[in-house]
């Protein structure tokens, strides 16, 4: 007898209700429910109509939700992807950055050697050692290190932002 008050209970309908739905009166429903009479045939197959319908919307529902997980683990994969792929394109744009830095560095450094070697020193070698001076010396100024540091900032956010992703794909 519980199963038929737990019907009305997650109906959360008054024993009025429910007996005006089974079409009987409300102390035949009553007793019922204390287990003192039975139901017409008529009344017992609305009632199991009405548990086979809160069935399958718990069916539903548990369907929806396992849909619902799948989608969110299908959009953190493709939110890790999209990650994995701006931390790819952050890195290589550093690495743009530095490669340059350390081309006019050594570009600098070369100009240095060869100034202290170099015993004679003709107006053209001159002239050409001052060219790449000048250009190694633009160079490093043009590169920012405040857009490296931005990048490298990108590049750590990324990476928290990935381990995020990751702890909740496995939470669910």
């Amino acid at each position: 007898m519980k199963k038929k008050e737990t019907i009305r209970q997650e109906l959360g309908i008054t024993q009025e209700a429910m007996a005006a739905l089974l079409n009987i009166r409300r102390s035949q429903l009553a007793m019922y429910e204390i287990g003192e009479r039975d139901l017409s045939t008529t009344a017992r197959v609305l009632l199991a109509e009405m548990q086979l319908f809160l069935q399958s919307l718990e069916t539903q529902s548990e369907m929806k939700s396992k849909t619902t997980l799948e989608n969110k683990q299908q959009l953190l994969a493709k939110f890790l992807l999209e990650n994995q792929y701006k931390k790819e394109k952050v890195a290589r744009k550093i690495e743009e950055i530095e490669k340059k830095q350390r081309s006019h560095r050594n570009a600098l450094l070369l100009v240095q050697h060869i100034e202290s070697r170099s015993q004679v020193r003709t107006p053209i070698l001159n002239t050409v050692l001052h060219g790449i001076t000048i250009r190694a010396k633009k160079g490093l100024v043009g590169l920012d290190n405040t857009r490296q540091t931005t990048l490298c900032i990108q590049l750590e956010l990324l990476a928290l932002e990935e381990a995020w992703l990751i702890g909740s794909m496995k939470k669910e």
